[in-house]
């Protein structure tokens, strides 16, 4: 009996070197290190986890890692940025709900042109998140509404309190101080044209005057000129009858104050 346990316990002890040949050889494999460096990777590990320095690039793909064997705690801060990422490695698909909020997004991260048409919906902004004054002025001009109708007249405000004195206006122009008609009989003989002119007394201006008929009859005659000149008025007419007409010329004169 003694003699059949010492048989397999030779046999036994090239056991654990085989094993360990074994382990270099695979570590070798998925590292690109050299025999005498993956012996001392797998010494390492025994203490302490492979780092990433020690590994060739590209030695661990996603096809070496078991599901769920990357989480967010086992990542240091900054460890994965853009340039670490492939054109459309990370999707919407990959994200959970709620893992990318505004306060992790740095200022300008987020463009129109990084943006795909219709990503965007209103179902998909807060209410209240853009403001007129984050919109463009065109943008604005594009939403602003056709001009609706005139709403009907409000009720009739209070009357407002008296407002103060205001200041004293220009001196007007002169005024009228008295008025005085003088007049001037004018005869129109047969088939005749005549004028003549009415005074105004010295000191006064004229401010009217006119004609009227004193005998005859009045399609007889036709007046061409009825006017004011300097100091009266003047009537210039033509007699069409073949007997005389009486006209009167007349002016109101006026004495005008300083």
């Amino acid at each position: 009996m003694v003699r059949d346990m010492t048989i397999i316990q030779r046999a036994l002890r090239p056991l654990p070197a085989v094993l360990s040949i074994l382990a270099l050889a695979l570590l070798a494999s998925l590292t690109s290190a050299s025999p005498a460096e993956a012996g001392r990777l797998a010494g390492a590990s025994q203490a302490s986890a492979v780092k990433a320095a020690s590994l060739r690039k590209a030695a661990v793909g996603p096809s070496n890692l078991r599901n769920g064997a990357v989480t967010t705690k086992k990542i240091k801060n900054g460890a994965v940025t853009a340039k670490k990422l492939r054109n459309g490695a990370v999707t919407a698909k990959k994200i959970k709900n709620n893992a990318v909020t505004a306060k992790k997004l740095r200022n300008g991260a987020v463009t129109a042109k990084k943006i795909k048409n219709g990503a965007v919906t209103n179902a998909k902004i807060h209410k209240g998140t853009i403001r007129l004054d984050r919109l463009a002025p065109d943008t604005i001009d594009a939403l602003r509404g056709a001009r609706g109708p005139a709403g009907p007249r409000g009720a009739q405000g209070e009357r407002g309190p008296e407002g103060p004195r205001g200041p004293q206006g220009p001196a007007g122009v002169p005024g009228i101080v008295g008025v005085e008609r003088v007049s001037e009989g004018l005869e129109l003989t047969a088939s005749t044209t005549t004028n003549g002119t009415v005074h105004c007394p010295a000191g006064t201006t004229v401010i009217s005057g006119g004609y009227g008929l004193v005998s005859g009859s009045p399609s007889a005659y036709s007046v061409y000129q009825n006017l004011p000149v300097e100091g009266g008025w003047f009537v210039g007419a033509y007699n069409d009858a073949g007997f005389s007409i009486d006209l009167e010329i007349y002016a109101l004169c006026a004495q005008l104050s300083d």
